[in-house]
């Protein structure tokens, strides 16, 4: 079937020569399935399967299950286990909805349903109502928008894009939350997928894990198609259905915007990374994975961008990158260049409509964040580092976890309410007055919480974050002071924390 922005990029405006977009629209088909667990109870102390069923697709590579009106009461959850690779993706009631009623997507043509009921639960449910499935998306005849005689890209894996499905154009992050791509990409039942694998040695598609898919947050789509110059998409993702997790909070990264520059100075390199197609000329595993190239500039006007960087079909949505200060000053969207001439295109990121967009839907939901602050300064037992694995959201547990202490010292962790200011002093102070002129504090010192070294010189310390609204978007900070037998005192970086919601 075409998606409606299908038929949309099919009859879209070419509004210079050789300019035509670039999405990569994978064969595939909807499919009715009826499939209907009833209402089950689970009387027992314990969760148990209470249904199972393996859905297949006749002659699919990957699948997408939809299912219609499920009841996962408290503590219960949808198990779904691709027959191919083992990938599986997990549903509570809240993360269902989230995801649309639809699944990840699955390699291979069976997807084994279990419904997994919560101790003493009533009346769980699931219903499938249909599948989406589709080929594996064999490698192209003909070089799009390649400019000059060789294909120069080579395999990338910037963890800060990824691969929209089912339509292969290219999706990135300007924030743990918010994604862009072309305007003649996106609809509201897309997902965004990261850490893409290599193709097959014949070049048909792989995907990823569930715990690397991103379902869109369809009513925060904003989107402008209207060829080249005017051709934007902005949209808000979900939480992982498994991981909980922003793919933003997973990936650890995302781009800086613009600004773009104003003249040629300075901006003869420009960076494209995203998920093209190939031909037979490079490796086969290479078709629709993630791929760079950095090609020279070649003009500017009020709303676009052109440059001779090689892309092809798939790489609409991609950033367009100046590599001199690695900020994102466009969206990468229509094919130009030609192994004689031409250039590719995009939309310029300062577009007014498009800066709107961005700022309504960025501040929709707020990722925790954990970042750190500067380095701590060696003692007796190394550099301490304070770090964690876990992000500051409303109702999770926190953990700092300290490494490089000396064993079996006193310690401090401290909480700190700035990074500004602190008894007088503006932040960071250093500590030469005490003689340790490589020892800083990062934070206001306000409240302290003994944590010894203890025998493995690796304190950690978990709290929990109260699950209360009006925290959302509050900072708080910390550093570890401990004694030290060389020094007298060794501190680690100090660290910045946002709760999310």
């Amino acid at each position: 079937m075409l998606y409606p922005f299908a038929r949309a990029g099919l009859a879209l405006t070419v509004l210079c020569s050789f300019a035509v977009s670039q999405p990569a629209f994978v064969p595939h088909t909807v499919e009715p399935y009826d499939l209907d667990s009833g209402y089950l109870h689970n009387p027992s102390a314990t969760a148990q399967v209470v249904f199972q069923a393996t859905i297949v697709g006749a002659n699919k590579s990957w699948m997408q299950i939809h299912f219609g009106d499920s009841n996962l009461p408290e503590g219960s959850r949808l198990r779904l286990t691709s027959q191919l690779d083992g990938a599986v993706q997990w549903f509570d009631g809240a993360s269902l909805r989230d995801y649309a009623n639809r699944s990840a997507f699955f390699n291979g043509n069976g997807v084994l349903l279990e419904l997994v009921a919560g101790a003493n639960s009533r009346a769980n449910r699931v219903q499938v109502v249909g599948y989406m499935g589709g080929d594996g998306f064999p490698i192209s005849q003909t070089a799009e928008s390649q400019c000059g005689s060789t294909d120069d890209r080579v395999p990338s894996s910037d963890p800060r894009q990824g691969r929209q499905w089912p339509s292969t154009c290219t999706t990135w992050m300007i924030n743990p939350t918010t994604v862009l791509t072309a305007g003649h990409c996106a609809s509201r039942t897309q997902q965004v997928h990261f850490n893409v694998p290599l193709s097959s040695n014949s070049g048909s598609i792989i995907l990823p894990p569930p715990d690397d898919q991103y379902a869109y947050d369809g009513p925060t789509l904003q989107q402008l198609n209207a060829g080249v110059g005017a051709d934007w998409s902005v949209v808000a993702v979900v939480r992982n259905s498994n991981t909980g997790l922003y793919p933003g909070q997973a990936q650890g990264s995302w781009y800086d915007l613009g600004p773009v520059p104003t003249s040629r100075v300075g901006l003869d390199h420009i960076r494209i990374t995203g998920y093209g197609s190939t031909t037979s000329s490079v490796p086969r595993s290479w078709n629709f994975a993630q791929k760079t190239h950095l090609g020279g500039f070649t003009s500017t006007t009020a709303t676009s961008l052109r440059y001779r960087t090689d892309t092809s079909g798939g790489n609409s949505g991609s950033p367009v990158v100046h590599e001199e200060t690695g900020n994102a000053i466009g969206i990468h969207t229509h094919a130009g260049c030609t192994v004689s001439g031409g250039s590719n295109q995009g939309t310029r990121i300062d577009r007014a409509d498009l800066q709107a967009a961005i700022a309504a839907i960025q501040n929709l939901r707020i990722a925790g964040i954990f970042e750190q602050v500067g380095n701590g300064c060696a003692g007796a037992g190394g550099t301490p580092a304070l770090s964690s694995v876990t992000f500051p959201d409303l109702g999770n547990t926190m953990t700092l976890d300290v490494t490089g202490v000396e064993p079996n010292q006193a310690g401090t962790m401290f909480f700190g309410a700035t990074d500004v200011m602190w008894a007088g002093n503006t932040l960071p102070f250093s500590l030469v007055s005490m003689g340790l002129p490589a020892c800083n504090i990062y934070v206001s010192l306000d409240l302290a919480q003994p944590l010894a070294s203890g025998p493995s010189g690796t304190p950690s310390m978990s709290f929990s974050i109260p699950n209360d609204p009006t925290l959302t978007g509050a900072l708080f900070f910390n550093q570890y002071i401990s004694l030290d037998s060389s020094n007298g005192l060794t501190v680690t970086n100090g660290a910045k924390s946002t709760v999310g919601d």
